[in-house]
């Protein structure tokens, strides 16, 4: 191996951690020869990648709850957000999945309208991606909620089939909330981001959504079932109401 050249050798397709790695120590000062094992590489590398985007991925949370409240930053962030000029990690916004319908609303905090009802926000995704968070805000903790992603029936607006679920879970304290739907790889295609909840005193920032969200297809909801969103199924109504503020974030880079 003494005169061997590095292109010369046999290649390697998977790695078990003991491998050794050739580095050059100090490259601007004093070069030493050094070794490196793969799973020290590995971990000096994540430590490099969280100092490159620690600070951003701060700014990314503040203004995800931004988002979620409906604070005064809130109407320009969303026009960011929906124009695609958005840029938290120094990657484009689809990092960050808002329904459009939430453009048409007020930020007033108000109760779920009817117990067992879930509302849908519909959102497009361009090219696959691994989804995990559902990010929204609780005004008043009360009773069970539910928060899913349906796909979209080809073909149809109102016919769903659930692909990421919270399941029916105790309604998270009051504040910003940062869900785990667990990570999901998403196809391209047309999907929608639903609340469920089992009473009519939580509350969170809403709008009855019977005008232009509702007319366009973007919200939609599901009247009286005490299962919440199952497996499959089809909306009662478009319109009717929707969650203001909530988003879908992916499992970032």
């Amino acid at each position: 191996m003494a005169d061997s050249k590095l292109s010369d050798l046999t290649a390697v397709t998977t790695l078990g951690g003991d491998e050794l790695v050739y580095v050059v120590d100090d490259p601007s000062g004093t070069p030493v020869d050094r070794k490196i094992t793969a799973t020290n590489l590995a971990s000096a590398l994540r430590s490099l990648a969280s100092l490159v985007v620690g600070t951003n991925v701060q700014a990314w949370d503040a203004d995800l709850d931004t988002l979620a409240a409906g604070g005064a930053g809130a109407t320009s962030l969303l026009a960011a957000l929906l124009n695609g000029t958005y840029e938290p990690l120094g990657v484009e916004s689809p990092y960050l999945v808002v329904p459009v319908g939430v453009a048409y609303h007020s930020l007033a905090v108000g109760t779920h309208q009817t117990a067992n009802r879930a509302f849908g926000m519909r959102f497009q995704i361009p090219v696959a991606r691994s989804y995990r968070y559902a990010r929204f805000n609780i005004g008043v903790q009360s009773g069970n909620i539910q928060v899913t992603v349906a796909k979209r029936t080809a073909g149809t607006l109102d016919q769903w089939t659930r692909v990421m679920d919270s399941t029916i879970i105790a309604c998270p304290a009051s504040g910003n909330v940062r869900l785990d739907l667990g990570a999901t790889i998403l196809a391209a295609g047309d999907y929608w981001l639903t609340f469920w909840a089992d009473n009519t005193t939580v509350t969170y920032p809403r709008i009855d959504a019977g005008g232009a969200a509702g007319a366009l297809g973007m919200a939609a909801r599901l009247d009286s079932d005490v299962a919440g969103v199952g497996a499959t199924g089809t909306w009662t109504t478009t319109g009717g109401g929707m969650m203001v503020g909530i988003s879908l974030e992916a499992t970032t880079p």
